[in-house]
C-alpha cells in the first residue's frame, strides 16, 4: 500500500514499483504475486510533526487532500479483493481449491 499509486499516474506506478525492487533487493525475497494499492492519509492518527510532513508530501503531489482535521482513503477494496481471491486460489494445493469456502472467496 502507497500514496505513490494514489494518483493514478504512471510515474505513481513506478515509485510504487521502485519500493517493491528496494525491499527484494533487501530482503533477497521475490513474492510470487505483487499487488500495488492505494493507501490513506490518515492525518487524525499522526501526532503534529507527522502530520505536518504528510501534508507536505500530499501538497507537492499535487493532492487537494490537505485538511488534517479528517482522514482520506484510497484504497480500491474490490481490487484489494480480486488480488486476495486470485492469491488464495493460487497457493492453495488443487486437491483442496474445492474445499475453500464461497465466503472466503466473496
Amino acid at each position: 500500500m502507497s500514496l505513490a499509486i494514489a494518483d493514478g499516474t504512471e510515474k505513481g506506478r513506478v515509485e510504487a514499483e521502485s519500493y517493491v525492487e528496494t525491499f527484494v533487493n533487501e530482503t533477497g525475497w521475490y513474492p510470487q504475486k505483487i499487488g500495488l494499492f492505494a493507501g490513506a492519509l490518515v492525518y487524525t492518527k499522526y501526532n503534529f510533526l507527522l502530520r505536518w510532513i504528510m501534508r507536505h508530501i500530499a501538497r507537492s503531489k499535487g493532492s487537494r487532500d490537505l485538511d488534517t482535521k479528517r482522514d482520506y482513503f484510497y484504497t480500491d477494496f474490490e481490487a484489494v479483493k480480486r488480488f486476495a481471491k486470485e492469491f488464495l486460489a493460487s497457493v492453495a494445493p488443487p486437491e483442496t481449491r474445492s474445499a475453500i469456502p464461497s465466503s472466503a472467496l466473496a
